[in-house]
């Protein structure tokens, strides 16, 4: 899984005076904005670890620590300290906060000042969901669509090429044929999954394949309270913020998802269809019924649902 390199600054004495070291994803408007940021740190009178939110959102993780190897002699006599900063996404769980903490007490202390090598704090980058694989009605009947765009097309010519019939006439007729082209598509592809950039479809859906491996700080909690029935028909009770992977219910992978149902927007998302399963060591076709919602930094499930199509 990819990693990501962190924006590390370290703010100490050094030979010539009190400044910063940071790593090369510091660049000077970020660097202003931290400093600015670092007053309340600073009256703090005490070594302690600390968490503070940018003015764009983004989190300061880092520590305060008495500097043991003061370089500047100035120093001397007046508490110097050093304080170890990592600039963070808005949103992350607290295990990955305890590994940047603790990436972070693992730095050298920088001897100098400026842009320094060796400061890297990693962090899982979020895995990037693949596609989910859909089947849709439409699939093997998108040549009749041509046929009747193909008809429509020579029938109208014929029609007056030949003068078998009026302007009026040739009208209608060719309404008739868009008209009866424009149902069928709709009809059949109200089915469709949605492709718009902004439908969390596939943000929320990958996560059931069995060899998902989505980052910690990335996957879809359950509710506490979310209603789950599991293809056996037992309720499933969920612990609060517990992963799907809990639940026992594994898509296969490479099978493909036939969405009867879906409605989605940012913030949720209501999906019906088919797939292809493995639970309790079993191989089942179901249909399924899911609902998500987006809470507190996350995608969570607040209810799903399985029913048996039959063994394979």
């Amino acid at each position: 899984m990819p990693a990501e390199i962190l924006p590390v600054i370290v703010a100490r004495w050094f030979e010539k005076g009190a400044s910063y070291a940071y790593n090369q994803q510091v660049d000077s408007n970020l660097l202003t904005l931290i400093i600015n940021s670092l007053s309340p740190i600073s009256r703090k009178n005490v070594d302690h670890a600390f968490k503070h939110y940018l003015p764009d959102g983004r989190m300061l993780l880092g520590r305060r620590a008495e500097d043991l190897s003061i370089l500047d002699p100035a120093a001397v006599g007046r508490h110097p300290y050093v304080v170890r900063i990592a600039v963070c996404p808005a949103e992350l769980n607290p295990t990955t906060q305890t590994e940047i903490m603790r990436q972070l007490d693992n730095l050298s202390i920088p001897t100098r000042q400026g842009l320094m090598p060796g400061l890297d704090v990693r962090i899982l980058s979020p895995s990037k969901p693949p596609i989910v694989p859909v089947r849709s009605k439409l699939g093997n009947q998108a040549w009749v669509v041509w046929i009747v765009v193909i008809v429509a097309i020579i029938a109208d010519f014929a029609q007056i090429k030949l003068n078998l019939m009026d302007g009026t006439a040739a009208l209608i007729t060719r309404s008739g044929l868009l008209i009866g082209l424009a149902y069928f598509v709709t009809t059949t592809s109200i089915k469709l999954l949605p492709g718009s950039a902004r439908t969390p479809l596939n943000l929320v859906e990958w996560e059931w394949y069995s060899d998902a491996d989505p980052p910690p700080s990335d996957m879809i909690r359950v509710k506490g309270d979310a209603l789950i029935f599991t293809p056996d028909g037992r309720r499933y009770q969920p612990r609060e913020m517990e992963p799907l992977q809990s639940i026992g219910v594994r898509r296969l992978p490479g099978t493909e998802v036939n969405y009867r149902y879906a409605h989605s927007d940012a913030t949720s998302a209501v999906l019906l269809g088919e797939e292809t399963i493995e639970y309790s060591a079993t191989k089942k076709n179901v249909t399924f019924f899911r609902i998500y919602s987006y809470e507190g930094g996350c995608w969570r499930l607040n209810f799903a649902q399985w029913s048996l199509l039959g063994d394979l």
